[in-house]
């Protein structure tokens, strides 16, 4: 969706009393209010992320399962007693996939941001190599040909491939 319909449909919504709903206090522009459900979602997913993903979030996880477990005789495993944990874990699996995807393209971004600086950074590095993630998969096949070329022709020491000189 392009960015100016995406705040075409935000500036239609309402708060039932004829307001725009998007607004977080008064005199904020569209921009503004991107910016800001943007940066408000990262720090959710983040922490989200930080919580979810923890030893304890795990055990927590197991506790509930295990009750739910326990109390299936209590209500002699009746269509309620799947149904609960059933939508529980559909709900929380697509919650999860947003705030999953959102920190992995974060990170994704993160990564290639601090690869390219290290490419531009050594003296003789090819620096085309900084968009390698632009390039179509049967350029990257090329590339990748290309590797193992140079690979071959770097002598073994150890039984682990040398230093590749361009």
């Amino acid at each position: 969706m392009p960015r100016s319909a995406s705040l075409d449909f935000i500036s239609k919504l309402s708060d039932g009393f004829g307001r725009p709903a998007y607004r977080f206090h008064a005199g904020m522009n569209h921009a503004q209010v991107l910016v800001r459900m943007h940066e408000s979602f990262r720090k959710f997913a983040r922490w989200s992320a930080e919580v979810l993903g923890s030893a304890e979030a795990f055990l927590v996880a197991v506790a509930v399962i295990l009750l739910w477990a326990a109390l299936g005789p209590r209500s002699h495993f009746s269509d309620t007693w799947q149904l609960v944990v059933n939508t529980a874990t559909s709900i929380v699996t697509v919650l999860m996939v947003f705030i999953i995807q959102n920190t992995q393209n974060r990170d994704a971004k993160a990564i290639q941001l601090k690869l390219g600086e290290l490419i531009r950074g050594v003296t003789g590095a090819r620096t085309a190599l900084v968009r390698l993630e632009d390039l179509s998969d049967e350029d990257l096949r090329k590339l990748t040909k290309d590797f193992q070329k140079l690979r071959e022709r770097v002598p073994e020491v150890d039984g682990s491939p040398g230093p590749v000189s361009s």
